[in-house]
């Protein structure tokens, strides 16, 4: 970074608005701080969620009792002790106050008294999150310019006891409080010393160039008023979900998108709760998909938002279509800022062949039809997708997709479910034999791609046209995805997923194609291999459930009410797009059939 702006970025941290003196003397002197702390026993999720409720009371006005019920037990600590308590009023962003003293109780009981003076009238908290300090690692210097040593989601941040700044592990990707490489971001701080003015005490304190931090772990508990449930990484880790619960979440998942989508049918394509920004940027690919998760969970609900929400989606959909002359016949594309891509018109034919099937209505098929005669045009005789991406005049691009060809075939077995006489099928078993037998021959079982559409399309046209090659190569590429999956990781909630650190998205789409896989299974063989899939799709759907935002994520947030159900792009990462929630909302829903089916 260049001189000037590296003074730019100094200047911007260190001038801090307000007399030190004055906020001095609005939030004193912390009577215990992170450098008090003696090794010993420390907190544990039971002390967690003993204290939490009594801290919950205590906020809404009352005086429980010390002496009596979980909590009696913890009187004889004396410990010194640092306590955080949050609480959150949908309509708005958590408030999180710490409380410190002799013994758990008294620095509940200070951090309590502390948010029910500073919450104000029209404040009503719903949700509560008590994280006790158990752990704080040696200082470290710290400043904007170099990165420090943190486990991002399980350390917080301790700044010295002059300044009276301390961050929980999951305050620091919720308000984007570093930038990359664990730096300190100085306009984020200010914004975060603006919004909580009491998580400060000497705002002058911030002048020098560099100063000394601690970093610390916590115990964390979420209370919703009626039950407590323990956090890691400020999610909860959750057991296997029953068909029932899986519903739930996917239809928190479906809300979301209903919720950001605008009446010409545009969904919030991607967000920033962390920053409270969104993207005006778009892909119409993405668009579809997310339109057929709306529809499989008004399939799977019988709710008329989901319905009515994919009706305004196809809608701005067909705003996309061209007509294609250059493919011969009465064809037409999804050209999008002058580019057509393969994998684009396949899934504009899944959603309005979805639409078709569970509505009945069949006036879409002309225009799926059209859609899929621009696919078969840029097919050859041997099956192969020559043309996976163009512009809308036409010029090829060199471009190859690893997911465009199975996303087309797809479409084309779906074409056929719904026109039987066109051809579709013939079309989409020549694309399923060139991808197993040329792309995909000779390599091992562990270099194979994790193509989730390939498995849906296989799953499919097998049931259309039986082919036992369709059965061995979606039970290859199956084992190739569960060789794949984090059974022993790093940590705890790691398990499940793929890639290192783990993400989202391609957890849900590898869960999603091995459902297709595990009913293939089941139905026809290998049936030694359903077992194994349906363990896996378990064990990742789990994972998913963490990068879920539910109410102990969403209080973190600047807008806990609008990003509820939302799944990020990771355990870290907070980023929301409407891919995330699609991959995630049809996985769940592909596990909850195959275990009510099982049942």
């Amino acid at each position: 970074m260049p001189r000037p702006m590296l003074l730019l970025a100094l200047v911007s941290f260190l001038l801090l608005s307000g007399p030190g003196e004055s906020r001095a003397q609005e939030n004193p002197l912390p009577p215990i701080w992170f450098d008090d702390l003696t090794a010993g026993e420390a907190p544990t999720a039971a002390d967690a969620e003993a204290l939490v409720g009594f801290a919950a009371e205590v906020v809404g006005g009352g005086s429980p009792s010390l002496s009596s019920g979980p909590i009696a037990g913890l009187a004889a600590d004396t410990r010194p002790r640092i306590v955080f308590l949050s609480a959150c009023d949908p309509r708005g962003p958590g408030k999180t106050f710490l409380g410190s003293g002799a013994g758990l109780t008294e620095a509940v009981t200070r951090a309590a008294q502390l948010a029910r003076e500073r919450i104000g009238a029209d404040f009503a908290p719903v949700w509560f999150k008590l994280d006790l300090v158990c752990e704080v690692r040696p200082a470290q210097k710290a400043s904007p310019f170099w990165g420090l040593e943190l486990d991002p989601g399980l350390q917080g941040i301790a700044f010295p006891r002059a300044l009276g700044v301390a961050v929980l592990p999951d305050e620091i990707p919720a308000r984007a409080l570093l930038d990359g490489g664990r730096k300190l971001a100085p306009e984020r701080w200010l914004a975060f010393f603006d919004e909580c003015p009491w998580r400060v005490r000497d705002r002058e304190g911030f002048r020098a160039a560099t100063t000394v931090v601690s970093a610390f772990r916590v115990v964390s508990v979420f209370f919703d008023g009626t039950s407590a449930s323990p956090l890691y990484r400020g999610h909860r880790l959750y057991p296997e979900p029953t068909a029932e619960q899986l519903l739930a979440f996917a239809r928190a998942g479906g809300r979301y998108l209903v919720r950001g989508m605008n009446p010409e049918g545009r969904f919030t394509y991607l967000h920033r709760p962390d920053l409270d920004l969104s993207s005006s940027s778009y892909n119409i690919l993405r668009h579809s998909g997310s339109v057929y998760s709306l529809l499989e969970l008004h399939e799977a609900t019988g709710d008329a938002e989901f319905l009515e929400a994919a009706r305004r989606g196809v809608g701005y959909l067909m705003g996309f279509s061209k007509p294609a002359p250059a493919a011969g016949g009465d064809a037409a594309f999804i050209a999008e800022a002058g580019e057509v891509k393969l994998g684009g018109n396949a899934l504009a034919i899944v959603a309005v062949a979805k639409l078709v099937e569970v509505t009945g209505e069949r006036i879409w098929l002309p225009a799926i039809r059209k859609w899929g005669r621009w696919i078969r045009s840029v097919q050859t005789a041997d099956g192969c997708f020559a043309v996976q991406k163009q512009s809308e005049s036409g010029a090829p691009d060199p471009f190859i997709s690893e997911y465009y060809p199975g996303e087309a075939l797809l479409a084309l077995v779906r074409l056929h479910a719904l026109d039987p006489e066109g051809g579709w099928i013939d079309a989409a078993a020549k694309g399923a034999h060139w991808l197993i037998e040329v792309r995909d021959r000779g390599k091992k079982v562990g270099d194979l791609i994790h193509d989730h559409w390939l498995l849906y399309a296989l799953n499919e046209i097998h049931r259309a046209r039986p082919d036992p090659i369709y059965l061995s190569h979606a039970a290859n590429i199956a084992r190739a995805i569960r060789m794949r999956q984090h059974r022993d990781a790093p940590y705890p909630d790691w398990v499940g997923g793929w890639l290192q650190p783990p993400r989202s998205t391609p957890a849900a789409t590898r869960t999603e194609g091995l459902a297709a896989a595990c009913r293939l299974a089941r139905d026809f063989g290998p049936r030694e291999e359903a077992p194994a899939d349906l363990e896996a799709i378990q064990l990742g759907v789990r994972f998913q459930l963490q990068t879920q935002i539910g109410p102990e994520r969403a209080m973190m947030l600047r807008q806990p009410a609008l990003v509820l159900g939302a799944f990020t792009r990771s355990l870290d990462d907070l980023e929301i797009r409407i891919d995330y929630i699609q991959h995630n909302v049809s996985s769940l829903l592909a596990l909850r059939r195959l275990i009510s089916e099982k049942e």
